[in-house]
């Protein structure tokens, strides 16, 4: 479920980094990669317009859901939890800015 919030997050498709030249999977890529530069990986449609903190949950949401063992994972009543408010939080954010 992790690859699926980031790939809606960064608008590629699992295939789009599935390897790279050391053949690291998908998800080890965006475990050491995109905590680093996540803005820089984000759909240039949402970039700007996206609160950062409302990124920033939604982000480590996905992030959690991509730990090894399943027992750390959230659950999905956390996840929905999480998602909604990373929500609220871009709603208010939209309507501050008169969105």
């Amino acid at each position: 479920f992790g690859l699926l919030l980031f790939e809606v997050l960064c608008a590629t498709k699992e295939s789009t980094h599935w390897l790279d030249e050391d053949q690291v999977s998908l998800a080890q890529w965006i475990k050491s990669g995109i905590r680093n530069n996540l803005s820089g990986n984000i759909d240039p449609c949402l970039a700007g317009k996206i609160a950062p903190e409302c990124c920033r949950i939604f982000a480590e949401t996905a992030i959690k859901c991509l730990l090894d063992k399943g027992s750390e994972r959230p659950s999905m009543n956390d996840i929905v939890a999480s998602l909604e408010a990373a929500l609220k939080l871009q709603e208010a954010s939209d309507n501050d800015e008169g969105v």
